[in-house]
């Protein structure tokens, strides 16, 4: 009898030793997107780690946010700084999300919510054959294509620092030449900002590559595949280098 209430007792404290936060199925280890996104799909990691994978992203991943289940429809939490959990995003779900639907994005600082909700639609909703973890950076990392008035289209690149600890981001990549990356002290953007076609659409997509350099002597390498351009052709893109 003793023998039982110990096995019993082993038992129930193996299944009390993960993140309740994480254990929704609907969720974890589970690669979804969404409309409105810059990345082209999520990995929901079963520790709770969300990488964001290509699209703005790079294609190695992103893997620097969290998400943690809301509700028994598939409802998420998003907390893209694991250091200030109080801001934060709620994807809500009209319906089970494995049937795929809407939502809404509600946003959140300081727990207060701050803007209206903003309606979404599921795109991708399946089971990760595999993931990036080993691959994904540790930093913010993206890429941008603008079209501007005069069909001029200009590409930035931004890698967010706030804690100061790149030393130096080498990059390389389709109409880059005497542009270097250069920091404020909270980002790394490429200076002055790369014109890559003028009077005509650039073939896409755009291929970067760009090595961060950190401080204590950790390296990490990202490739960038910018397939989507944004419009600004309202406005004439001013070189302020120039």
């Amino acid at each position: 009898m003793r023998k039982l209430l110990l096995l019993l007792v082993i038992f129930i404290l193996s299944g009390c030793g993960g993140n309740p936060l994480t254990e929704n199925p609907l969720l974890r280890g589970k690669k979804i997107s969404w409309s409105g996104s810059e990345a082209a799909y999520f990995e929901f990691i079963v520790d709770g780690t969300l990488i964001s994978v290509a699209g703005s992203y790079p294609l190695e991943g992103y893997k620097g946010q969290q998400w943690e289940s809301v509700d028994d429809k598939g409802s998420f939490k998003v907390i893209p700084d694991p250091a200030r959990a109080e801001n934060y995003q709620i994807a809500r779900m009209d319906m089970n999300i494995a049937e795929g639907g809407s939502f809404v994005f509600e946003y959140y600082e300081g727990g207060v919510k701050i803007k209206e909700d903003d309606a979404r639609q599921i795109e991708i909703y399946e089971d990760l054959a595999g993931d990036h973890r080993k691959k994904a950076v540790s930093l913010d990392s993206r890429g941008y294509i603008f079209r501007y008035a005069h069909d001029t289209y200009i590409m930035d690149l931004a890698i967010k620092d706030p804690e100061g600890i790149v030393k130096k981001v080498i990059s390389r990549g389709d109409g880059i030449s005497t542009e270097v990356m250069m920091t404020n002290a909270r980002q790394w953007n490429i200076e002055p900002l790369v014109e890559i076609s003028k009077g005509r659409m650039p073939v896409l997509p755009v291929a970067v590559w760009m090595e961060i350099i950190y401080y204590d002597g950790k390296r990490e390498k990202l490739s960038l595949e910018l397939a989507t351009v944004s419009d600004r052709s309202r406005q004439v893109y001013d070189d302020v280098w120039f």
